[in-house]
């Protein structure tokens, strides 16, 4: 099983800026494509709260997750999934041609690219962008649906507040170490593969319980949470919960009760 370590600051730093650039340099080929989808883009997860890590003695480097934010449309509107897929898709080729970075690569929800070290044979970094909007109902992720063959947006409901647990833990004593401890753990633990994001998620519910408690009313819940095209399931305080078991994050229906 692989084991990860932590990548210094001094090393990703470097990187990051260079993601930045390159973001900055695809927004100008959308906007000039489609003026209506110019977006924000946010570093998301482990990422962004310093927390990188690589496999030690891996060929496949560490990686970043932003989203890029468009306008939710308006009112009695809606964003064709398949123009806005091929606006970013080509503005992302256009931008990395010529680069150190391979030509982007697309699955379910997130086109990735990757900065491929040729002298090791390895890649050095990668970088998944999510296509997102936030309505009062939540954010919703550009998403390929492989029954048709179509690409539309996902709903997903806000249904934890996971940077303001954060925030709880940084000022707690000795709490960021906790977390990175943690998160380390998880990611060394890990057996199915699951993406750095949902990693950071667990390790800070994990720890804000084990420091500050639970919340009013408090009841662990397992929500179904989809990234990426996979299914896996993560620990989430849901407080409306009657009991335990496995919830849709979008409906927030049972699915599953919890083994007693």
């Amino acid at each position: 099983m692989p084991r990860y370590e932590y990548v210094s600051e001094r090393e990703y730093k470097p990187m990051k800026a260079e993601l930045t650039d390159i973001i900055r340099r695809a927004r100008k080929h959308v906007v000039e494509e489609d003026p209506e989808l110019d977006f924000e883009y946010r570093l998301i997860g482990s990422g962004g709260k310093n927390l990188i890590t690589r496999e030690i003695g891996g060929n496949r480097g560490y990686d970043f997750d932003y989203n890029l934010v468009i306008d939710a449309p308006e009112q009695g509107m809606k964003w064709v999934g398949k123009e806005v897929h091929r606006v970013f898709l080509n503005a992302f080729r256009q931008t990395v041609a010529g680069t150190p970075f391979k030509e982007p690569e697309e699955s379910t929800s997130v086109l990735t690219i990757k900065k491929v070290d040729r002298r090791r044979k390895a890649v050095a970094c990668s970088c998944d962008f999510a296509i997102v909007y936030y309505d009062p109902s939540g954010h919703h992720f550009l998403q390929y649906n492989k029954g048709n063959g179509g690409f539309g947006f996902q709903h997903r409901s806000f249904r934890y507040d996971v940077d303001g647990l954060a925030e709880e833990i940084r000022h707690a004593d000795n709490g960021w170490n906790e977390l990175r401890d943690e998160y380390l753990r998880l990611k060394n633990a890990d057996t199915q593969s699951k993406r750095s994001f949902v990693l950071y998620v667990e390790a800070v519910n994990n720890v804000h319980r084990r420091l500050l408690g639970s919340r009013p009313t408090p009841l662990d819940a397992y929500i179904s949470l989809s990234l990426g095209g996979i299914g896996v399931y993560e620990p989430f305080r849901y407080s409306d919960s009657p009991v335990r078991g496995i919830y849709d994050i979008g409906s927030g229906r049972l699915l599953r009760r919890a083994e007693s």
